[in-house]
């Protein structure tokens, strides 16, 4: 009985020590909803929205809100003034998962899908350990659509991220809104075995509690 009382307690142990390392943060999405935004409002050298800081090194941020983007999205951000380059990360340090976003390629006025010296033809993300680059990826703009994107779990860990514009313009911008961080993960193969191997454990362990000893006397 002891015995099977230990297994019960090992194979509970071991799912709930695996529950937790897959355990989902919680998912945010940084809309800019909570900044001061205008026909693209000048908000300085960087901006602080949804506990992340958003930074553009050697531009300006702007705030655009809804009708002076093109598609009608709602205030979303870009690093005007130049190349368009975004960083961020959280406010007072840590890590996080970075998920997806949604994106496009500045135009003429932007409320219309006419292009302008300042468009881009893509972005390259970058994620960020430290000073190591830790996941990197390309997406290209179809035309001048605002387009969600997805990013693989190689984006997770980070301490900070990079958006920078691609194009043949010197000084590409690109737009950026609905920010998805620390959504839930999806446990790796590996991960799962762990788990089904636990759950049986504890499975095995309460079927030996129904078998009975007999003994036979000659």
């Amino acid at each position: 009985m002891k015995m099977m009382m230990k297994s019960l307690l090992a194979g509970a142990t071991m799912v709930g020590s695996l529950a937790m390392m897959v355990m989902p943060a919680s998912a945010s999405v940084i809309d800019f909803s909570d900044v001061t935004s205008g026909a693209c409002a000048f908000a300085g050298s960087n901006l602080t929205s949804g506990g992340f800081t958003f930074s553009a090194p050697g531009n300006s941020v702007f705030v655009c809100n809804s009708g002076v983007l093109a598609q009608n999205t709602s205030a979303a951000i870009l690093a005007a003034n130049g190349l368009s380059i975004l960083n961020f990360a959280p406010v007072g340090g840590g890590t996080f998962s970075l998920n997806g976003f949604q994106a496009g390629s500045r135009t003429a006025d932007f409320n219309t899908t006419t292009g302008s010296s300042q468009s881009a033809t893509g972005i390259l993300v970058q994620g960020f350990s430290g000073s190591t680059v830790v996941a990197s990826t390309s997406f290209a703009f179809t035309g001048f659509n605002f387009s969600t994107f997805q990013l693989s779990s190689a984006f997770t860990g980070l301490t900070w991220a990079r958006i920078t514009a691609t194009g043949t313009n010197a000084s590409a911008e690109f737009v950026l809104d609905n920010v998805v961080v620390n959504a839930a993960a999806v446990p790796e193969p590996a991960t799962w075995g762990l788990m089904i191997l636990g759950f049986g454990m504890i499975g095995a362990a309460s079927r030996s509690r129904k078998v009975k000893t007999s003994i036979k006397f000659a």
